[in-house]
């Protein structure tokens, strides 16, 4: 992730455009809200084997802060009656009425993110 950030911020400098991107679980967000219109929380695979999660409005802006929690933490954290991501289908499995969306981020639906989440402030999470 950082060589490729590293790449496409010299690509930018060079011909003189500026590098956006876009926050990888927006994205699963948008893509789930194509399927279920309404907020999504968005639950993927984080490192030591901690979930990152988001909550999502109906119009793509976080409603929290990305965090990083254990699985049970993750849980109590709460969810929206869908939720999407790598750990949705666990995460689902662990609450009551609750829908499974199990996305990858794929930039090829990069069109359905509002453009507001464009940015040029660039940073891997790990």
């Amino acid at each position: 992730m950082r060589i490729g950030l590293a790449a496409a911020r010299a690509l930018g400098l060079a011909w003189k455009v500026p590098v956006l991107g876009y926050p990888p679980l927006a994205l699963v967000a948008a893509m789930a809200r194509e399927r279920h219109p309404g907020p999504v929380t968005v639950c993927m695979s984080g490192g030591h084997g901690e979930w990152f999660v988001q909550h999502f409005a109906a119009d793509g802006t976080a409603e929290r802060p990305l965090v990083s929690l254990a699985p049970e933490d993750a849980v109590a954290y709460g969810a929206h009656t869908v939720i999407a991501g790598s750990q949705a289908k666990a995460n689902a499995a662990l609450q009551q009425g609750r829908t499974a969306l199990e996305l990858l981020p794929d930039a090829r639906k990069f069109a359905v993110l509002p453009a507001s989440l464009l940015d040029s402030d660039l940073t891997p999470i790990y």
